[in-house]
């Protein structure tokens, strides 16, 4: 399989135009889903259950959203031969980029943030006018790539379950996460309530994901290497990470353990994240040893 050099970037005429299959792209997919949806499932579940607005439970969820979205740049940002050339998205976009969109919408999600976090407690009527339009944003934070990965990357992640997975992902993603710490951090993060709502997501959840995992693997592939690329994955030499650690190990065993089993939550929202980690880097991976054919 060949390789690029430091493949997360390649220069054109002047611009910075990043690469679909660098493995930073991959671990920024599972990030950004994670930031976009620790501020998603506190504020979706303050709908249903609004006393879990009233306390430390939101305000906990947009810190680690900015934590991730941290993370999330760093990650983008190690992608690149220069960290300078960052920059130079903003000071020379191109608009018809994702690439350029992308980083326009991350800094509106964290200003939307930084925004709810600042007029929380001082003006909550602010604050719940603002929330609805940063909910907005971390959905498109969470979805932009999938658009960025049909247009730059290769036949077979221009398939439509994409943006479908990802949408979906920060969901499951922060679920996951904030079911773990709600462990380690259970005077802040540990309501019975709130755990209940986060393992039902993921059982919501986690079988729509293995649906559009399948059909991105075995359905609507019109071109040679899009057809190449997935059976490569569901029966060529990746399929035992697309069977074991994918589906198995990240999709059915964590739905399993929460349907039928009395256990700690953590446990199937680690083997999730596994699973989500191994689908991005093994999908990124099988396009690029195809596209590179």
């Amino acid at each position: 399989m060949n390789s690029k050099s430091k493949s997360d970037i390649k220069m054109t005429k002047g611009a910075v135009k990043a690469s679909p299959y660098g493995w930073s792209v991959g671990l920024h997919i599972v990030t950004k889903a994670i930031s976009a949806g620790s501020y998603l499932m506190p504020f979706i579940a303050g709908l249903f259950y609004p006393g879990l607005m009233e306390g430390p439970i939101f305000i906990s969820g947009c810190i680690l959203a900015i934590f991730f979205l941290i993370v999330t740049g760093i990650l983008q940002i190690i992608g690149l031969d220069k960290p300078s050339q960052f920059a130079s998205v903003l000071i020379r976009p191109k608009w018809d980029s994702w690439h350029t969109r992308g980083a326009i919408i991350v800094p509106l999600f964290a200003a939307g943030l930084i925004s709810v976090m600042l007029t929380f407690r001082s003006n909550p009527s602010l604050s719940n006018t603002l929330q609805w339009p940063t909910a907005i944003m971390a959905l498109f934070t969470a979805v932009y790539t999938a658009f960025f990965l049909a247009k730059e990357g290769s036949d077979f992640l221009k398939n439509r379950t994409i943006p479908l997975r990802m949408f979906l992902m920060p969901f499951i993603a922060a679920s996951s996460v904030l079911l773990i710490i709600s462990y380690p951090m259970a005077i802040v993060m540990g309501s019975g309530l709130w755990r209940s709502f986060l393992a039902n997501v993921l059982i919501l959840c986690i079988p729509a994901n293995i649906m559009l995992l399948l059909i991105g693997v075995y359905i609507g592939h019109v071109t040679e290497t899009a057809s190449h690329t997935a059976s490569y994955i569901r029966s060529g030499n990746a399929k035992f990470i697309f069977w074991g650690l994918s589906m198995l190990i990240g999709n059915i065993m964590p739905l399993i353990l929460l349907l039928l089993l009395d256990i700690p939550f953590f446990i199937p929202a680690a083997l999730v994240l596994v699973g989500l980690v191994a689908s991005e880097l093994l999908f990124l991976r099988a396009a690029r040893r195809f596209d590179n054919a």
